[in-house]
Order: C-alpha cells, then structure tokens, then sequence
C-alpha cells in the first residue's frame, strides 16, 4: 500500500491473470500452432496441428475451429473466458497455400526487407532489429545476406538478431494483438 495523501486510502488492485484468456494462431502451410495465453502473457496451453491440404476456405476455417475448440476444452473454462484471437499467417503462398520460396524471390524480399528495416531503423534511430517466427529458422540463409545488403543502404547499421521466442514469435505477436485490442475495449474498462 502506498501512503495517502489525503482522501481515502490507497487500494492495490491486482488484474487476475486468469480472469480472460487470448488465443493466439500461427497458420503455415504445414503446421498450425495454437497458444492459450493469459491475461498476463503467460503460455496456458500450447497445441500443434496439421494444416489441411486443401486450399478451400471451408476447409481451413473448419481445422481452425477444431483446434480452438481443442485448446479451450484442455483448460476446462467456458469459452466465454476468450477474449480474442489473433491469426498470424505468414510466407509467399502458391495457389495450394504451402510456403515455396525461389530464389530469385528470396532475393527480392531480402532486397525489399533491407530497405523496409533501414527506413524504420533511421526513422526511429534503432541500434537493433529483432526478427523472429518462420524467418529465425532462416538464419544462416538468410541473415548474412540482409546484413550485407542492410550494410551497403546506411553507413551506420542497425544490429541485427534473431528472437528467443524463435517459432513461437508469430503466436504470441498474435495473442499480443488481440490482447491491446481487448484492453480497449468495454471488457476491461
């Protein structure tokens, strides 16, 4: 408790954690991860499934909800405790959805990358850049070249490295989205 200064006297209120639940998506072209996070950030519950191998929407959607039904069912809590979902969906898709890179598209979107990380560096005056989900795999194809290429736009270069997070970068930006998105919503308020 903090001192008062007049008026009442100061209550501490704590957010319970687990008063809410986010979940947050990652949609490959093989895999789809699921994490049931907290309202504190915390990894809850965690599941991996395959993708479907169609290309149908109807087909996705319906995996989709098979695994968000899966998660919330392993917590035991009614499904009104969901606040939000966040979908992350990455990489250059061909008409069956599975990630295909060639390489002289590689090249492009390191090119394109390079230019788009220098132009945020020096707008925000960064010293480091942190890259994370399906790109960290990519490491030692892909990072050499960036920095490279980042090295020959500005001559004073941002560090570049790879998340801790790893994989698990595109599942948790997406419950993190969902959650500023909750928080400013009649929910919380």
């Amino acid at each position: 408790m903090g001192e008062s200064f007049g008026g009442r006297k100061p209550t501490l209120i704590e957010l319970n954690s687990n008063g809410g639940f986010i979940i947050g998506i990652d949609l490959g072209g093989i895999n789809i991860k699921l994490v049931l996070v907290n309202l504190s950030g915390k990894i809850i519950k965690r599941i991996k499934g395959s993708a479907t191998d169609s290309n149908s929407k109807n087909k996705i959607l319906n995996r989709l909800k098979e695994l968000i039904h899966k998660v919330i069912s392993q917590l035991n809590t009614d499904k009104g405790r969901v606040l939000g979902i966040g979908l992350g969906v990455s990489g250059i898709t061909d008409e069956f959805g599975r990630v295909s890179f060639a390489l002289e598209i590689v090249e492009k979107v390191i090119e394109y990358l390079a230019i788009g990380l220098t132009n945020i560096s020096a707008l925000l005056n960064l010293e480091m850049i942190v890259l994370g989900g399906g790109i960290s795999k990519q490491e030692d194809i892909l990072l050499k070249s960036l920095r490279e290429m980042i090295v020959k736009i500005t001559p004073i270069p941002p560090k570049i490295v790879i998340s801790s997070l790893g994989d698990d970068t595109g599942v948790i930006g997406a419950a993190a989205i969902a959650w500023d998105l909750v928080k400013h919503t009649s929910l919380i308020d």
